[in-house]
């Protein structure tokens, strides 16, 4: 089963959370632009090369594809970001997925990178990364980033490892 959220607020409390004018303490986390831009680069990615950015959310990460790459993919379980990514971006995304990671629907060996940017802890990590390894091409690259407080309630492995990290 697909899990599909639509939540009405979700687009502008993301832009807001990641936002690098946003001052206030509880997002110091939040790596910047500049960061995001160094792991983007080391990829590597190719000219012409077929990238899925899953987990996509508002797309926070598209305009730094797409320096690489006009054939950016994007998936994301949530409606309204999707909606939103598409009033923004319109056809510069070859493709926009309403799906879980989890269980995409794209073809195997679709892709020859893949960003799956801070939402890692999220998932079923098993699974996600079952289905990387399905959808990537032969010789792809992932990006994975995580560390982040919520989890799918499922995942009792990453929950579990999460509360020993926070006794150390």
């Amino acid at each position: 089963m697909v899990k599909k959220i639509t939540h009405k607020d979700s687009v502008d409390y993301w832009k807001s959370f990641t936002d690098e004018k946003n001052t206030d303490n509880h997002i110091s986390f939040v790596p910047k632009n500049d960061v995001v831009n160094v792991y983007i680069d080391e990829l590597g990615i190719e000219v012409g090369a077929q990238v899925l950015d899953a987990g996509t959310g508002f797309g926070r990460l598209v305009p730094i594809i797409r320096k690489y790459s006009d054939n950016v993919h994007v998936l994301d379980y949530d409606a309204k970001m999707l909606e939103s990514l598409h009033a923004t971006f319109g056809s510069e995304i070859k493709t926009y997925t309403n799906a879980s990671i989890e269980n995409s629907g794209y073809q195997d060996q679709s892709f020859d990178y893949l960003i799956c940017w801070g939402v890692f802890d999220e998932l079923s990590q098993e699974a996600a990364l079952a289905e990387f390894s399905r959808i990537l091409k032969v010789g792809g690259k992932i990006l994975i980033t995580g560390k982040n407080c919520k989890y799918d309630c499922s995942d009792t492995e990453a929950i579990a490892a999460e509360e020993a990290a926070r006794r150390l």
